[in-house]
C-alpha cells in the first residue's frame, strides 16, 4: 500500500535543502532578483509537507489546516519571487483576497466539515488562478534583457 507520509517526508528533505541552498545564494550579494524570496517559498512549502505528514499520521485538523495555509503561502510567495525578478511590485490586493479566502474557505473545509476533497479543489483553483495571473505578468514583459527568460518561465 502506498504510503502518503514517506512521500511528504521526501518532499520535505528536498525542499530544505533547496531552500538553504537559494539562501546561501542569496546572501552572497547576487544581482538575481527574487531569490531570497523563493527560499522562503521552499521553506513554507517544505514547513507545509511536515504539517500534512503529522496531520496524515495523526488525523489531526488543525495539523491539516496549517499545511493547507503554508501551501497556500509558499505558493503566493513563488508568485511574488517572479514579481521580483521582474521588478514589479507585488499584487498585494490578489495575495490578500488569495490568503483570506484559504484562511475562510479552508477553515470551514476542514475544521467544520472535514472535506478534503473539497479542499482540494478550492486550493487548486485558487493555485491556477496565481498562476494564470503569474504567467500573464511574464508574457507581458517587455524589457530585451528579461523577455526570454521570462518566456521560459
Amino acid at each position: 500500500m502506498f504510503d502518503i507520509g514517506s512521500l511528504l517526508v521526501s518532499l520535505t528533505v528536498v525542499t530544505l535543502i533547496l531552500s538553504v541552498l537559494l539562501l546561501l545564494f542569496s546572501a552572497t550579494g547576487s544581482e538575481f532578483k527574487g531569490v531570497g524570496e523563493m527560499a522562503f517559498a521552499m521553506l513554507a512549502g517544505s514547513l507545509g509537507s511536515v504539517a500534512a505528514f503529522v496531520a496524515s499520521q495523526s488525523q489531526n485538523r488543525f495539523f491539516l489546516y496549517g499545511a493547507s495555509l503554508l501551501f497556500v503561502a509558499g505558493f503566493l510567495l513563488i508568485a511574488r519571487a517572479v514579481c521580483r525578478l521582474q521588478e514589479a511590485p507585488p499584487k498585494k490586493t490578489v495575495e490578500a483576497l488569495c490568503v483570506l479566502t484559504a484562511v475562510v474557505v479552508d477553515g470551514w473545509l476542514i475544521l467544520v466539515e472535514f472535506n478534503v476533497g473539497a479542499l482540494f479543489v478550492v486550493n487548486s483553483i485558487l493555485f491556477a488562478l496565481i498562476a494564470a495571473r503569474t504567467s500573464w505578468d511574464l508574457l507581458l514583459e517587455k524589457r530585451p534583457e528579461l523577455i526570454r527568460g521570462c518566456q521560459i518561465l
